[in-house]
């Protein structure tokens, strides 16, 4: 009936954004359509978008943890699934569970 969607992709898209905010300089470019544009002029078919990373930032509105200082007030991780989704693009969402920094530095008992 329908074909498993991993068996699809030819070609993904990873672009590693474990990247702190203590420098305003981080991230000051990111582009959410330039990044999908260019995902899709190579002829993409996923791309993989980070919910958090192993900072224990969040790139979304969450109750638990911090946002990424360079996203407050944005829901980066909708943006990017949005902009994939209007690209026909399959999204993959990374989401970190274990090892943020954050957490351990808010919570050395784990």
């Amino acid at each position: 009936m329908f074909e498993k969607w991993y068996k699809r992709l030819y070609r993904r898209n990873f672009r590693d954004t474990h990247i702190a905010d203590w420098d305003d300089k981080f991230l000051s470019e990111y582009d959410v359509e330039r990044i999908m544009d260019t995902v899709t002029l190579s002829r993409g078919t996923a791309v993989t978008v980070f919910a958090n990373s192993h900072t224990g930032l969040n790139y979304w509105p969450s109750k638990v943890g911090r946002m990424h200082r360079r996203f407050w007030g944005r829901d980066l991780l909708k943006e990017l699934i949005d902009a994939g989704h209007k690209r026909s693009l399959d999204i993959i969402v990374y989401y970190c569970t274990i090892y943020t920094d954050w957490y351990y530095d808010n919570h050395p008992e784990c």
